[in-house]
């Protein structure tokens, strides 16, 4: 070996560079393919561990007169870094997806080992986006405060994953002495020639804040203190901590990690046996403060073969050249306190997402309808994520960016299993994922085409569909859902007719107003009901018709008013009953009428009165029938005029079945008889007649005849100006004038 150059590093894969020869012809054997990605030890000094790696480059340098190679040697976890995947884990903690990458890195079990003293919560979604294994778990080692190193030991070199101090064990030497000296010292064995103290001013405090959708109300912001001296404050937002706790724990690593580099030494010598992620001892230091145990973090070796020093020139930088000056062999060490948190650097840049993914709504069931959240989430696939996770299991609950929300309000059309979407991620990070929108594909087409380009529409899975026509003079909108086929169209006519509006539906409809309703049509109105119509008005109903107003029932009508009913016809009524009438009223009735009234009857006429009758009549009053009229009271009958009363009639019969009988009139009593008898029959009882004359005109028939059916009139008494008969019969008559002036019968 000509000359060697490594790093170790807290945190970071160990990487030695080592220039050798191959005498003879061992170059021309050498295949470089086979080479690469084989195992390669390394041993450096008389104390150091050997280094087991791999091969990760081999390049000839010079072939005469000898064959010179340079060959890079690295851990296997180096190779994690050639990689680049896109996968997304769920519900798991940093622990469990780091274990997950290495062993399916090819890692074996057996060449890791995790020693975490802190527990890490499950993550809900992790993303390694368009990145090497290698990033990926360094930049969340690096995010959660966990780093790695290398420990050589006999079954070789074993990757150690750690969180605290206690997990480092000491070198396998005795303590490093301090020995300071310019020249070359072979005698003074493990020893630092150089050891130096560096102490950096830090900002006063690191804050962690962040924001919870499910928690909107709450202030998620946790500061840590860090030094004194500056009133500097690094403050990080937005590193996906949803609750207190998980800001107070990372603003505690990252304190712990600006506290990590503020008290830093480093020492340069030939202790061969430190390496990075172990504890050494420093001694014979004059300061005693120096004497005490620290922790190596970063350890940079390099050797040369002396006798070759002029042909190796190139390998190293002037400023090594000159560093290394002569000395086969040098270190340098970056150390810190034993008992101080180490923390790595965040250097792994975080991956942003510069535009949009792809993704598809995905569900535990294979149902047809959305299946969300309590909060509205949906399950997402992203089209990138290589892991092949059951249905259900690939996302985490994301929300979907709404064109409009808030406290009561919202808009939100549910997607199905299998609708594609696009995936937008919040500040570009690929862990705080948000669904965009939907689009469309072969298997979920877009409900406008080529076909309907004129139309705006929005359409269900269940295909209830709003439909917006947009062509110029033939402009809709059809509201349409399958159940019943109901539909409401507004516009033009769109094959429906002449109407505009159409509401339809083959189920059952209602309407409701709670206040108000106003309808006003312009023209005809027409409907139409196949079944009964029952109509409920709980105050007054008022209906004008301007113009003539017809009412057709072919069944009966019933009408039931529980107060009054007043009825204003200012023309005529005409009433045409083809059936019988009944009116029943429970009151009274009241009819006035202004003019003539006549009354045809075609068939008889009964008028049934429980009670008493008064008709009052202003004018004269005519009763004509070409058949008897009868007139019976099982009372009696008064019948009193103050004017003359005529009656007139072919044959005339009063029969008092019996009682006294009084006739009394303050006027004149006529009875005119054309050529008729005349007959009073009374039955042995008083009868008193009392009026100012009687007057009885015979015309053309014998006074003998008027008492031919009866000639005794018994118990009659006459009164009138003194004419007088008692019990017994009366001839004598006093013919008047043949016109009478009143109208008396009595039966």
């Amino acid at each position: 070996m000509r000359a060697v150059r490594g790093t170790e590093e807290l945190g970071r894969c160990f990487d030695f560079e080592v220039v050798f020869t191959l005498e003879d012809d061992g170059a021309l054997s050498v295949d470089p393919k086979s080479v690469l990605g084989e195992p390669a030890a390394l041993t450096i000094g008389d104390y150091s561990a050997q280094i087991d790696g791999r091969v990760a480059a081999l390049e000839l340098l010079e072939d005469v007169p000898v064959a010179v190679f340079r060959m890079r040697i690295v851990p296997a976890l180096w190779f994690l870094g050639s990689s680049a995947h896109n996968r997304v884990f769920v519900d798991q903690s940093a622990p469990d997806i780091i274990k997950k990458v290495l062993e399916e890195a090819g890692i074996a079990s057996n060449a890791f080992e995790l020693r975490l003293g802190r527990s890490y919560a499950k993550r809900e979604h992790v993303c390694q986006y368009q990145e090497s294994d290698l990033d990926f778990i360094e930049r969340w080692m690096q995010r959660e405060g966990i780093y790695y190193f290398f420990d050589h030991g006999e079954s070789g070199s074993k990757l150690v994953i750690c969180d605290s101090p206690g997990h480092h064990k000491p070198i396998r030497a005795d303590a490093i002495a301090y020995h300071p000296s310019t020249d070359i010292d072979e005698s003074a064995g493990e020893h630092f020639r150089s050891f130096r103290a560096l102490l950096r001013a830090l900002p006063k405090e690191v804050v962690q804040a962040d924001y919870n959708y499910l928690t909107p109300d709450t202030k998620i912001s946790e500061t840590h203190d860090v030094a004194k001296e500056l009133n500097a404050q690094v403050r990080r937002w937005g590193d996906n901590e949803l609750d207190g706790g998980g800001a107070k724990e990372i603003a505690k690593t990252d304190a712990e990690r600006e506290l990590s580099r503020r008290n830093v030494y480093l020492a340069k010598g030939r202790a061969f046996a430190v390496h990075a992620g172990f504890t050494f001892n420093l001694a014979r230091h004059p300061s005693d403060d120096f004497n005490r145990e620290y922790l190596a973090v970063r350890v940079i070796y390099r050797g040369q073969h002396v006798e070759q020093h002029d042909r190796i020139v190139s390998f190293f930088s002037p400023e090594e050249i000159a560093e290394l000056g002569r000395e086969v062999l040098q270190l340098e060490v970056e150390a810190i306190g034993h008992d101080v948190q180490f923390r790595p650097a965040r250097r792994t840049p975080w991956p942003r997402v510069a535009g949009l993914e792809l993704g598809l709504v995905d569900g535990p069931a294979d149902s047809e309808y959305t299946q969300l959240d309590e909060h509205g989430r949906y399950l997402v696939k992203l089209m990138m994520d290589e892991n092949p996770s059951p249905a259900g299991k690939a996302s985490t609950r994301i929300r979907m960016i709404q064109p409009h929300g808030g406290s009561q309000e919202g808009f939100h059309f549910p997607l199905r299993k299998g609708t594609e979407v696009l995936i937008a991620f919040i500040g570009g990070d690929p862990d705080r994922p948000v669904i965009a929108g939907a689009i469309p594909n072969a298997h979920t087409p877009s409900p406008v085409t080529s076909a309907n380009g004129t139309q705006n529409v929005v359409q269900t899975g269940g295909l209830t569909r709003i439909e917006m026509e947009d062509n110029d003079g033939g402009q809709y909108v059809d509201i349409s859902t399958p159940p019943e086929n109901t539909y409401l169209h507004l516009g033009a006519h769109a094959g429906l007719g002449d109407h505009n509006i159409v509401l339809s539906t083959d189920g059952d409809g209602l309407i409701h107003t709670g206040g108000n309703r106003d309808i006003t049509i312009g023209g005809d109105q027409n409907e139409d009901v196949k079944g009964n119509v029952t109509e409920s008005y709980h105050a007054d109903q008022s209906t004008h018709v301007a113009a003539a107003f017809k009412e057709t029932i072919d069944a009966g009508a019933t009408q039931t008013v529980h107060a009054g009913v007043t009825q204003k016809i200012s023309g005529g009524l005409t009433q045409t009953i083809d059936g019988g009438e009944t009116r029943t009223v429970s009151g009274g009735v009241t009819e006035t009428v202004n003019g003539s009234r006549t009354q045809t009857i075609t068939g008889s006429s009964t008028e049934s009165i429980s009670a008493s009758q008064t008709q009052t009549i202003a004018g004269g009053a005519t009763i004509t029938t070409p058949a008897t009229y009868t007139v019976k009271a099982d009372g009696s009958i008064t019948i009193q005029t103050s004017a003359v009363m005529n009656m007139m009639a072919g044959s005339w019969t009063m029969n008092a079945a019996g009682g006294q009988k009084n006739l009394d009139s303050f006027a004149t009593f006529f009875a005119s008889l054309e050529k008729k008898n005349f007959d009073v029959l009374f039955q042995p009882n008083d009868v008193n007649l009392t009026v100012s004359a009687i007057n009885i005109g015979i015309i053309g028939t014998r006074r003998d005849s008027i008492v031919a059916a009866k000639r005794e009139l018994a118990g009659i008494v006459l009164q009138n100006q003194g004419f007088k008969c008692e019990n017994g019969i009366q001839r004598k008559f006093q013919v008047g004038a043949s016109i009478m002036a009143g109208f008396l019968m009595l039966l």
